[in-house]
């Protein structure tokens, strides 16, 4: 039917965009969160070349002032190894409930991972030096924020291209259906009918008939001869309807045979089985007081 062909082409237009806004979100999100772990590397790396020669040194004090200005940033903690012992842990103020998973081995190279904990989502970076390696936190808050807004964003888009579909659907629907009511007159032997004034006559005699009986027979009429089966009838003459069925067809079939007069059973002609046809032959009596 019409309507559980517009049903399914809505579900499936809502499926398919909502599975691309998800394959999005989640390509961007991994793009931005690959790009934000490089930035904090960076950080960490230009920390580690700075204060190599200041650890060896033994001068802890510019160590420290190198790791609160680093703290100024996105950085949320800062700390310094030398041969596997804490000689700098700076913080941010506002920074608790984490607990930094200690490194037993140090380092042979960077070791980068994203982290959930005591409500901070956070970069964590280990970047070996000489005889140590410093560890730095950054904030990966502005990830959580443009991943937010890339799905609010592709929502929005996919909200306006589920409508933009749907309402073409809705047009080409009316226009279809403006269509075929514009189409001029059917004839059919001595049956004529007029779309544009929506007038029956036969042998010339106007057959007044309502909606689903005018409607089934100019479907008949569409294609004389032709069996429409009761799938094709339901769809035509009653599409918005999800709860008609044969008796429906029955009955419109019985008072539209009635309004046709005694000739009704020879217009429109059950096929057993198989359906209805129109079959007007020319020797049709125009006496529409039989039934």
């Amino acid at each position: 039917m019409i309507w559980k062909l517009k049903l399914g082409v809505c579900i499936g237009t809502v499926l398919v965009t909502g599975i691309a806004v998800f394959l999005f979100v989640r390509l961007y999100s991994a793009a931005i969160e690959e790009a934000f772990q490089e930035k904090g590397a960076s950080y960490a790396a230009a920390l580690a070349d700075t204060i190599g020669p200041w650890v060896e040194s033994g001068d802890e004090g510019l160590v420290r002032e190198a790791a609160r200005l680093l703290l100024v940033g996105t950085s949320i903690y800062v700390q310094v190894y030398m041969d596997g012992t804490l000689i700098v842990d700076e913080r941010d103020p506002g920074l608790e409930g984490i607990e930094m998973p200690p490194i037993s081995t140090p380092p042979s190279g960077r070791e980068i991972h994203m982290r959930a904990d005591g409500g901070w989502d956070y970069v964590d970076v280990v970047i070996p030096y000489g005889s140590g390696y410093v560890r730095v936190g950054i904030d990966a808050t502005p990830v959580a924020l443009r991943t937010r807004n890339a799905a609010l964003i592709g929502a929005g888009v996919a909200l306006l291209f589920d409508l933009f579909i749907l309402g073409a659907i809705h047009l080409v629907s009316r226009s279809g259906k403006k269509g075929a009511a514009e189409r001029t007159t059917v004839e059919y032997g001595p049956l004529r009918i007029d779309d544009a004034a929506r007038r029956v006559t036969l042998a010339g005699v106007p057959v007044p008939l309502p909606p689903k009986q005018y409607a089934l027979l100019r479907l008949l009429a569409s294609e004389p001869e032709r069996v429409f089966t009761e799938e094709e009838i339901l769809a035509a003459v009653w599409p918005d309807s999800p709860y008609a069925d044969s008796k429906d067809i029955k009955q419109c079939v019985y008072l539209l045979r009635r309004r046709l007069g005694k000739e009704g059973g020879r217009i429109v002609v059950n096929v057993p089985g198989f359906g209805y046809k129109l079959a007007v032959s020319e020797d049709i009596d125009a006496d529409l007081t039989g039934g």
